[in-house]
C-alpha cells in the first residue's frame, strides 16, 4: 500500500487517490486519510491548492472573508453574522461566522468587559422571574427534607465530628465544644489535640490544649501516636525542643 501511494500520489487529488486505493485494495479510504498519510510521510501530490471545477466551493469565498476581516473590529459575532448575511444575501449561521474568525485568527478586539461609564442592563433590578414561577417557590417557614435540628452530629469529610449549635446552619467541631465546656474558650494561637489520634474519641480525657508551635514540632518529629501516654510524652519533648531553641 505504501509503495502504491508513493507511485500514484503525484498529479492526483487526495479524493482521487482515495478512490484509486479503494478500488485497488478493496478497502474504503477517504481523502482525509490520504492527506494525513502524505503529511506524515512528507509526500506531496504537487497539485495546486484551492477548489477546482466540479468540486464543492469554499464555504467563505475570498471576497466574503475579506469583508469579515475588514468589519470584525468592534462587532460581536451576532452583529457581524447579521451584517454578512445582509450584505451578501447569504444564510450563514452565527456559529459558522464565529468558526471562520477563529480559523483565520480574526479578532473583534472586544474582551467582554463593561467600559467605564457603561450602565449594566440589570442596574436597579433585583433579578427577573418569569410570570407564574412564584408558584414553585418555597413558602416562608418551609423546612427542607434534609433539615437537621440543633444538637445533630455530622462527620465531616476530613474525619472530624461537628455539632449543630444554632439555626439556620451554625455548626462547631465537637471536640472544641467538649474542651470549651470544661475550660472556657480556646486561646488564640492554640489548638485542641486528640491524644490517641482518633478524631471520633471526643472525651475530655482524650483532649489536650497545645500551641500551634508545639503542634508543628509534633508533626515534624512524628510524635503524635495512637497511644495517649506516648503522645503526652511527645508533647513534653516538643516543649523541651522549643525551650532549647
Amino acid at each position: 500500500m505504501k509503495a502504491f501511494i508513493a507511485e500514484n500520489i503525484k498529479g492526483r487529488r487526495y479524493a482521487e487517490l482515495a478512490k484509486l486505493m479503494s478500488a485497488r485494495f478493496g478497502i474504503t479510504f477517504t481523502a482525509g486519510q490520504m492527506h494525513a498519510y502524505a503529511q506524515n510521510h512528507s509526500l506531496s501530490n504537487e497539485m495546486p491548492t484551492g477548489p477546482i471545477a466540479g468540486e464543492r466551493p469554499l464555504l467563505f469565498p475570498e471576497p466574503i472573508l475579506t469583508f469579515i476581516r475588514e468589519n470584525a473590529k468592534g462587532k460581536t459575532n451576532a452583529e457581524l453574522w447579521k451584517l454578512v448575511n445582509a450584505t451578501f444575501g447569504t444564510d450563514y449561521t452565527e456559529k459558522q461566522v464565529k468558526q471562520v474568525k477563529q480559523r483565520n485568527h480574526i479578532s473583534s478586539g472586544l474582551d467582554g468587559r463593561f467600559k467605564p461609564g457603561t450602565t449594566p442592563p440589570n442596574k436597579g433590578k433585583k433579578g427577573y422571574c418569569a410570570p407564574g414561577c412564584e408558584k414553585s417557590w418555597f413558602q416562608k417557614g418551609h423546612e427542607p427534607n434534609n433539615h437537621l435540628p440543633v444538637g445533630s452530629e455530622v462527620m465531616r469529610t476530613d474525619g472530624y465530628l461537628q455539632v449543630k449549635i444554632a439555626e439556620p446552619n451554625i455548626w462547631k467541631l465537637k471536640h472544641i465544644l467538649v474542651w470549651e465546656k470544661a475550660n472556657g474558650p480556646v486561646p488564640k494561637g492554640s489548638v485542641v489535640l486528640f491524644l490517641d489520634g482518633n478524631h471520633e474519641n471526643t472525651s475530655l480525657e482524650n483532649l489536650m490544649l497545645i500551641t500551634r508551635a508545639e503542634l508543628a514540632r509534633l508533626n515534624q518529629r512524628n510524635l503524635i501516636r495512637d497511644d495517649a501516654d506516648l503522645t503526652k510524652s511527645g508533647v513534653l519533648v516538643a516543649r523541651l525542643i522549643s525551650e532549647i531553641g
